[in-house]
Parts: C-alpha cells; sequence; structure tokens
C-alpha cells in the first residue's frame, strides 16, 4: 500500500484512488517525476 498525502476536502483514510507512479505519462505526454515535499503555507 501506498501513502499517499492529499489536500482535498472530500478525499478520506482508506478510500481506492487511480495513481500515477513516478515516471508514468499522462495527458499530453507530461511526464509525473519524484519530488520532495513542499511546506505549505496553511
Amino acid at each position: 500500500m501506498l501513502q499517499i498525502v492529499c489536500g482535498a476536502p472530500n478525499i478520506k483514510a482508506g478510500i481506492k484512488v487511480i495513481v500515477a507512479l513516478p515516471s508514468a505519462r499522462i495527458a499530453g505526454n507530461a511526464k509525473i517525476k519524484k519530488r520532495k515535499n513542499q511546506r505549505s503555507s496553511f
């Protein structure tokens, strides 16, 4: 199982979601890249 960080208000722990892993290509031939978490200003 993967740990996914999401700030969406309509998401809860334990649900099933679609995931594009690093190096996957998505619409428009964009490539998913791995990167460090950024601190938010919340």
